[in-house]
């Protein structure tokens, strides 16, 4: 009988360790993209995809998630006296080229914009893929650098998917366990 309860105690500890799930690990990520001074002539543009299923990330779609997200970009003007003018841009993201900003007049030196925050559908195409195109475009005026891009996101790692035909369930086996203890006793006792 003692052996008995003891395997009782022991099926009850499993099952209730099985009823228990992880937490969700919750880490922010910051990414740059060093796009080297590529130049943007008018009317032209440059893209560039930010993707985190790539290391040091390992995003899996099925499994993880991106619950919030900012972007901030860097220009720079080309300078010299044939340069100058007044130039307009836009930043787009995302597979629809979703406008999140814009401006004009690029400083010469590396100038920040933003912090944008992707949401919407952006959001929702980088939590579903962990990829997130960026556009920066000239829209008018004379040529322009990219210097940089920087995406920093909330990344919430989930439990790894499993197929529930191939691992039996923790509290299946904690009964049929029972059972099999059940019937010892009674052969036991007989």
């Amino acid at each position: 009988m003692k052996q008995f309860m003891k395997f009782v105690t022991a099926a009850a500890i499993f099952a209730a360790s099985a009823a228990a799930s992880a937490s969700p690990i919750i880490t922010d990520i910051d990414s740059t993209y060093n796009a080297g001074n590529q130049t943007i002539a008018a009317g032209g543009s440059a893209s560039w995809t930010f993707d985190f299923t790539l290391a040091p990330y390992n995003f899996v779609t099925v499994r993880d998630s991106i619950s919030w997200a900012e972007l901030t970009l860097k220009l720079k003007d080309v300078g010299g006296s044939n340069q100058g003018g007044l130039e307009t841009f836009s930043f787009l993201v995302g597979p629809g080229n979703v406008l999140v900003g814009s401006g004009s007049n690029v400083p010469n030196g590396e100038t920040p914009y933003g912090p944008y925050e992707i949401t919407g559908s952006s959001l929702t195409s980088l939590s579903d893929t962990g990829q997130l195109l960026v556009t920066v475009k000239s829209n008018t005026g004379t040529s322009f650098n990219w210097h940089s891009a920087t995406l920093k996101a909330t990344y919430v790692r989930g439990e790894d998917p499993v197929d529930p035909g191939q691992v039996p369930e923790p509290l299946s086996v904690a009964l049929f366990g029972l059972g099999l203890a059940g019937i010892a006793a009674v052969r036991r006792k007989a």
